[in-house]
């Protein structure tokens, strides 16, 4: 069998079963690996399904200078807080009932990577200076 009809056959074979087992469990959603030691099918964690669906919001604001980003994370501990700063997006860690937690954002305009962050009231707050990229740039002519 070359390679091309044996991927086939596993094509068919895993749409067959991923098919059943859509219909014994009513839709749940499953990933599927496959490596040297076979192929593994995992439900996708109820936790993580309900993680995803209760994902606190953020605002983003901006004005002329500035990007001001407002995240509701009540009942968090305060000191668990990490921000990682990028120029295209922020990852704010933290910790929930003593179980740690990630939110990466993606930033609407590159930001200068520093900025100042307050936690009060259950909300994190998060200023960025935005970069402003010229469109156009005049460049001095050195004679010799």
């Amino acid at each position: 069998m070359d390679d091309e009809n044996y991927f086939d056959s596993i094509s068919d074979i895993l749409a067959t079963l991923l098919e059943s087992m859509m219909e014994e469990t009513e839709g749940a959603e499953f990933s599927i690996k496959i490596d040297k030691k076979g192929i593994t099918l995992e439900k996708k964690d109820a936790q993580e399904e309900k993680k995803e669906d209760t994902e606190l919001p953020a605002e983003i604001i901006e004005d002329g200078k500035f990007l001001y980003i407002a995240m509701h994370l009540p009942g968090i501990e305060a000191a668990s807080i990490k921000v990682l700063a990028m120029q295209e997006k922020i990852d704010v860690s933290y910790k929930r009932n003593g179980i740690e937690e990630k939110r990466s954002i993606n930033l609407p305009k590159q930001v200068s990577l520093k900025g100042s962050v307050e936690y009060k009231n259950g909300v994190l707050n998060i200023i960025f200076k935005k970069i402003v990229h010229k469109k156009r740039y005049a460049l001095d002519v050195k004679y010799k």
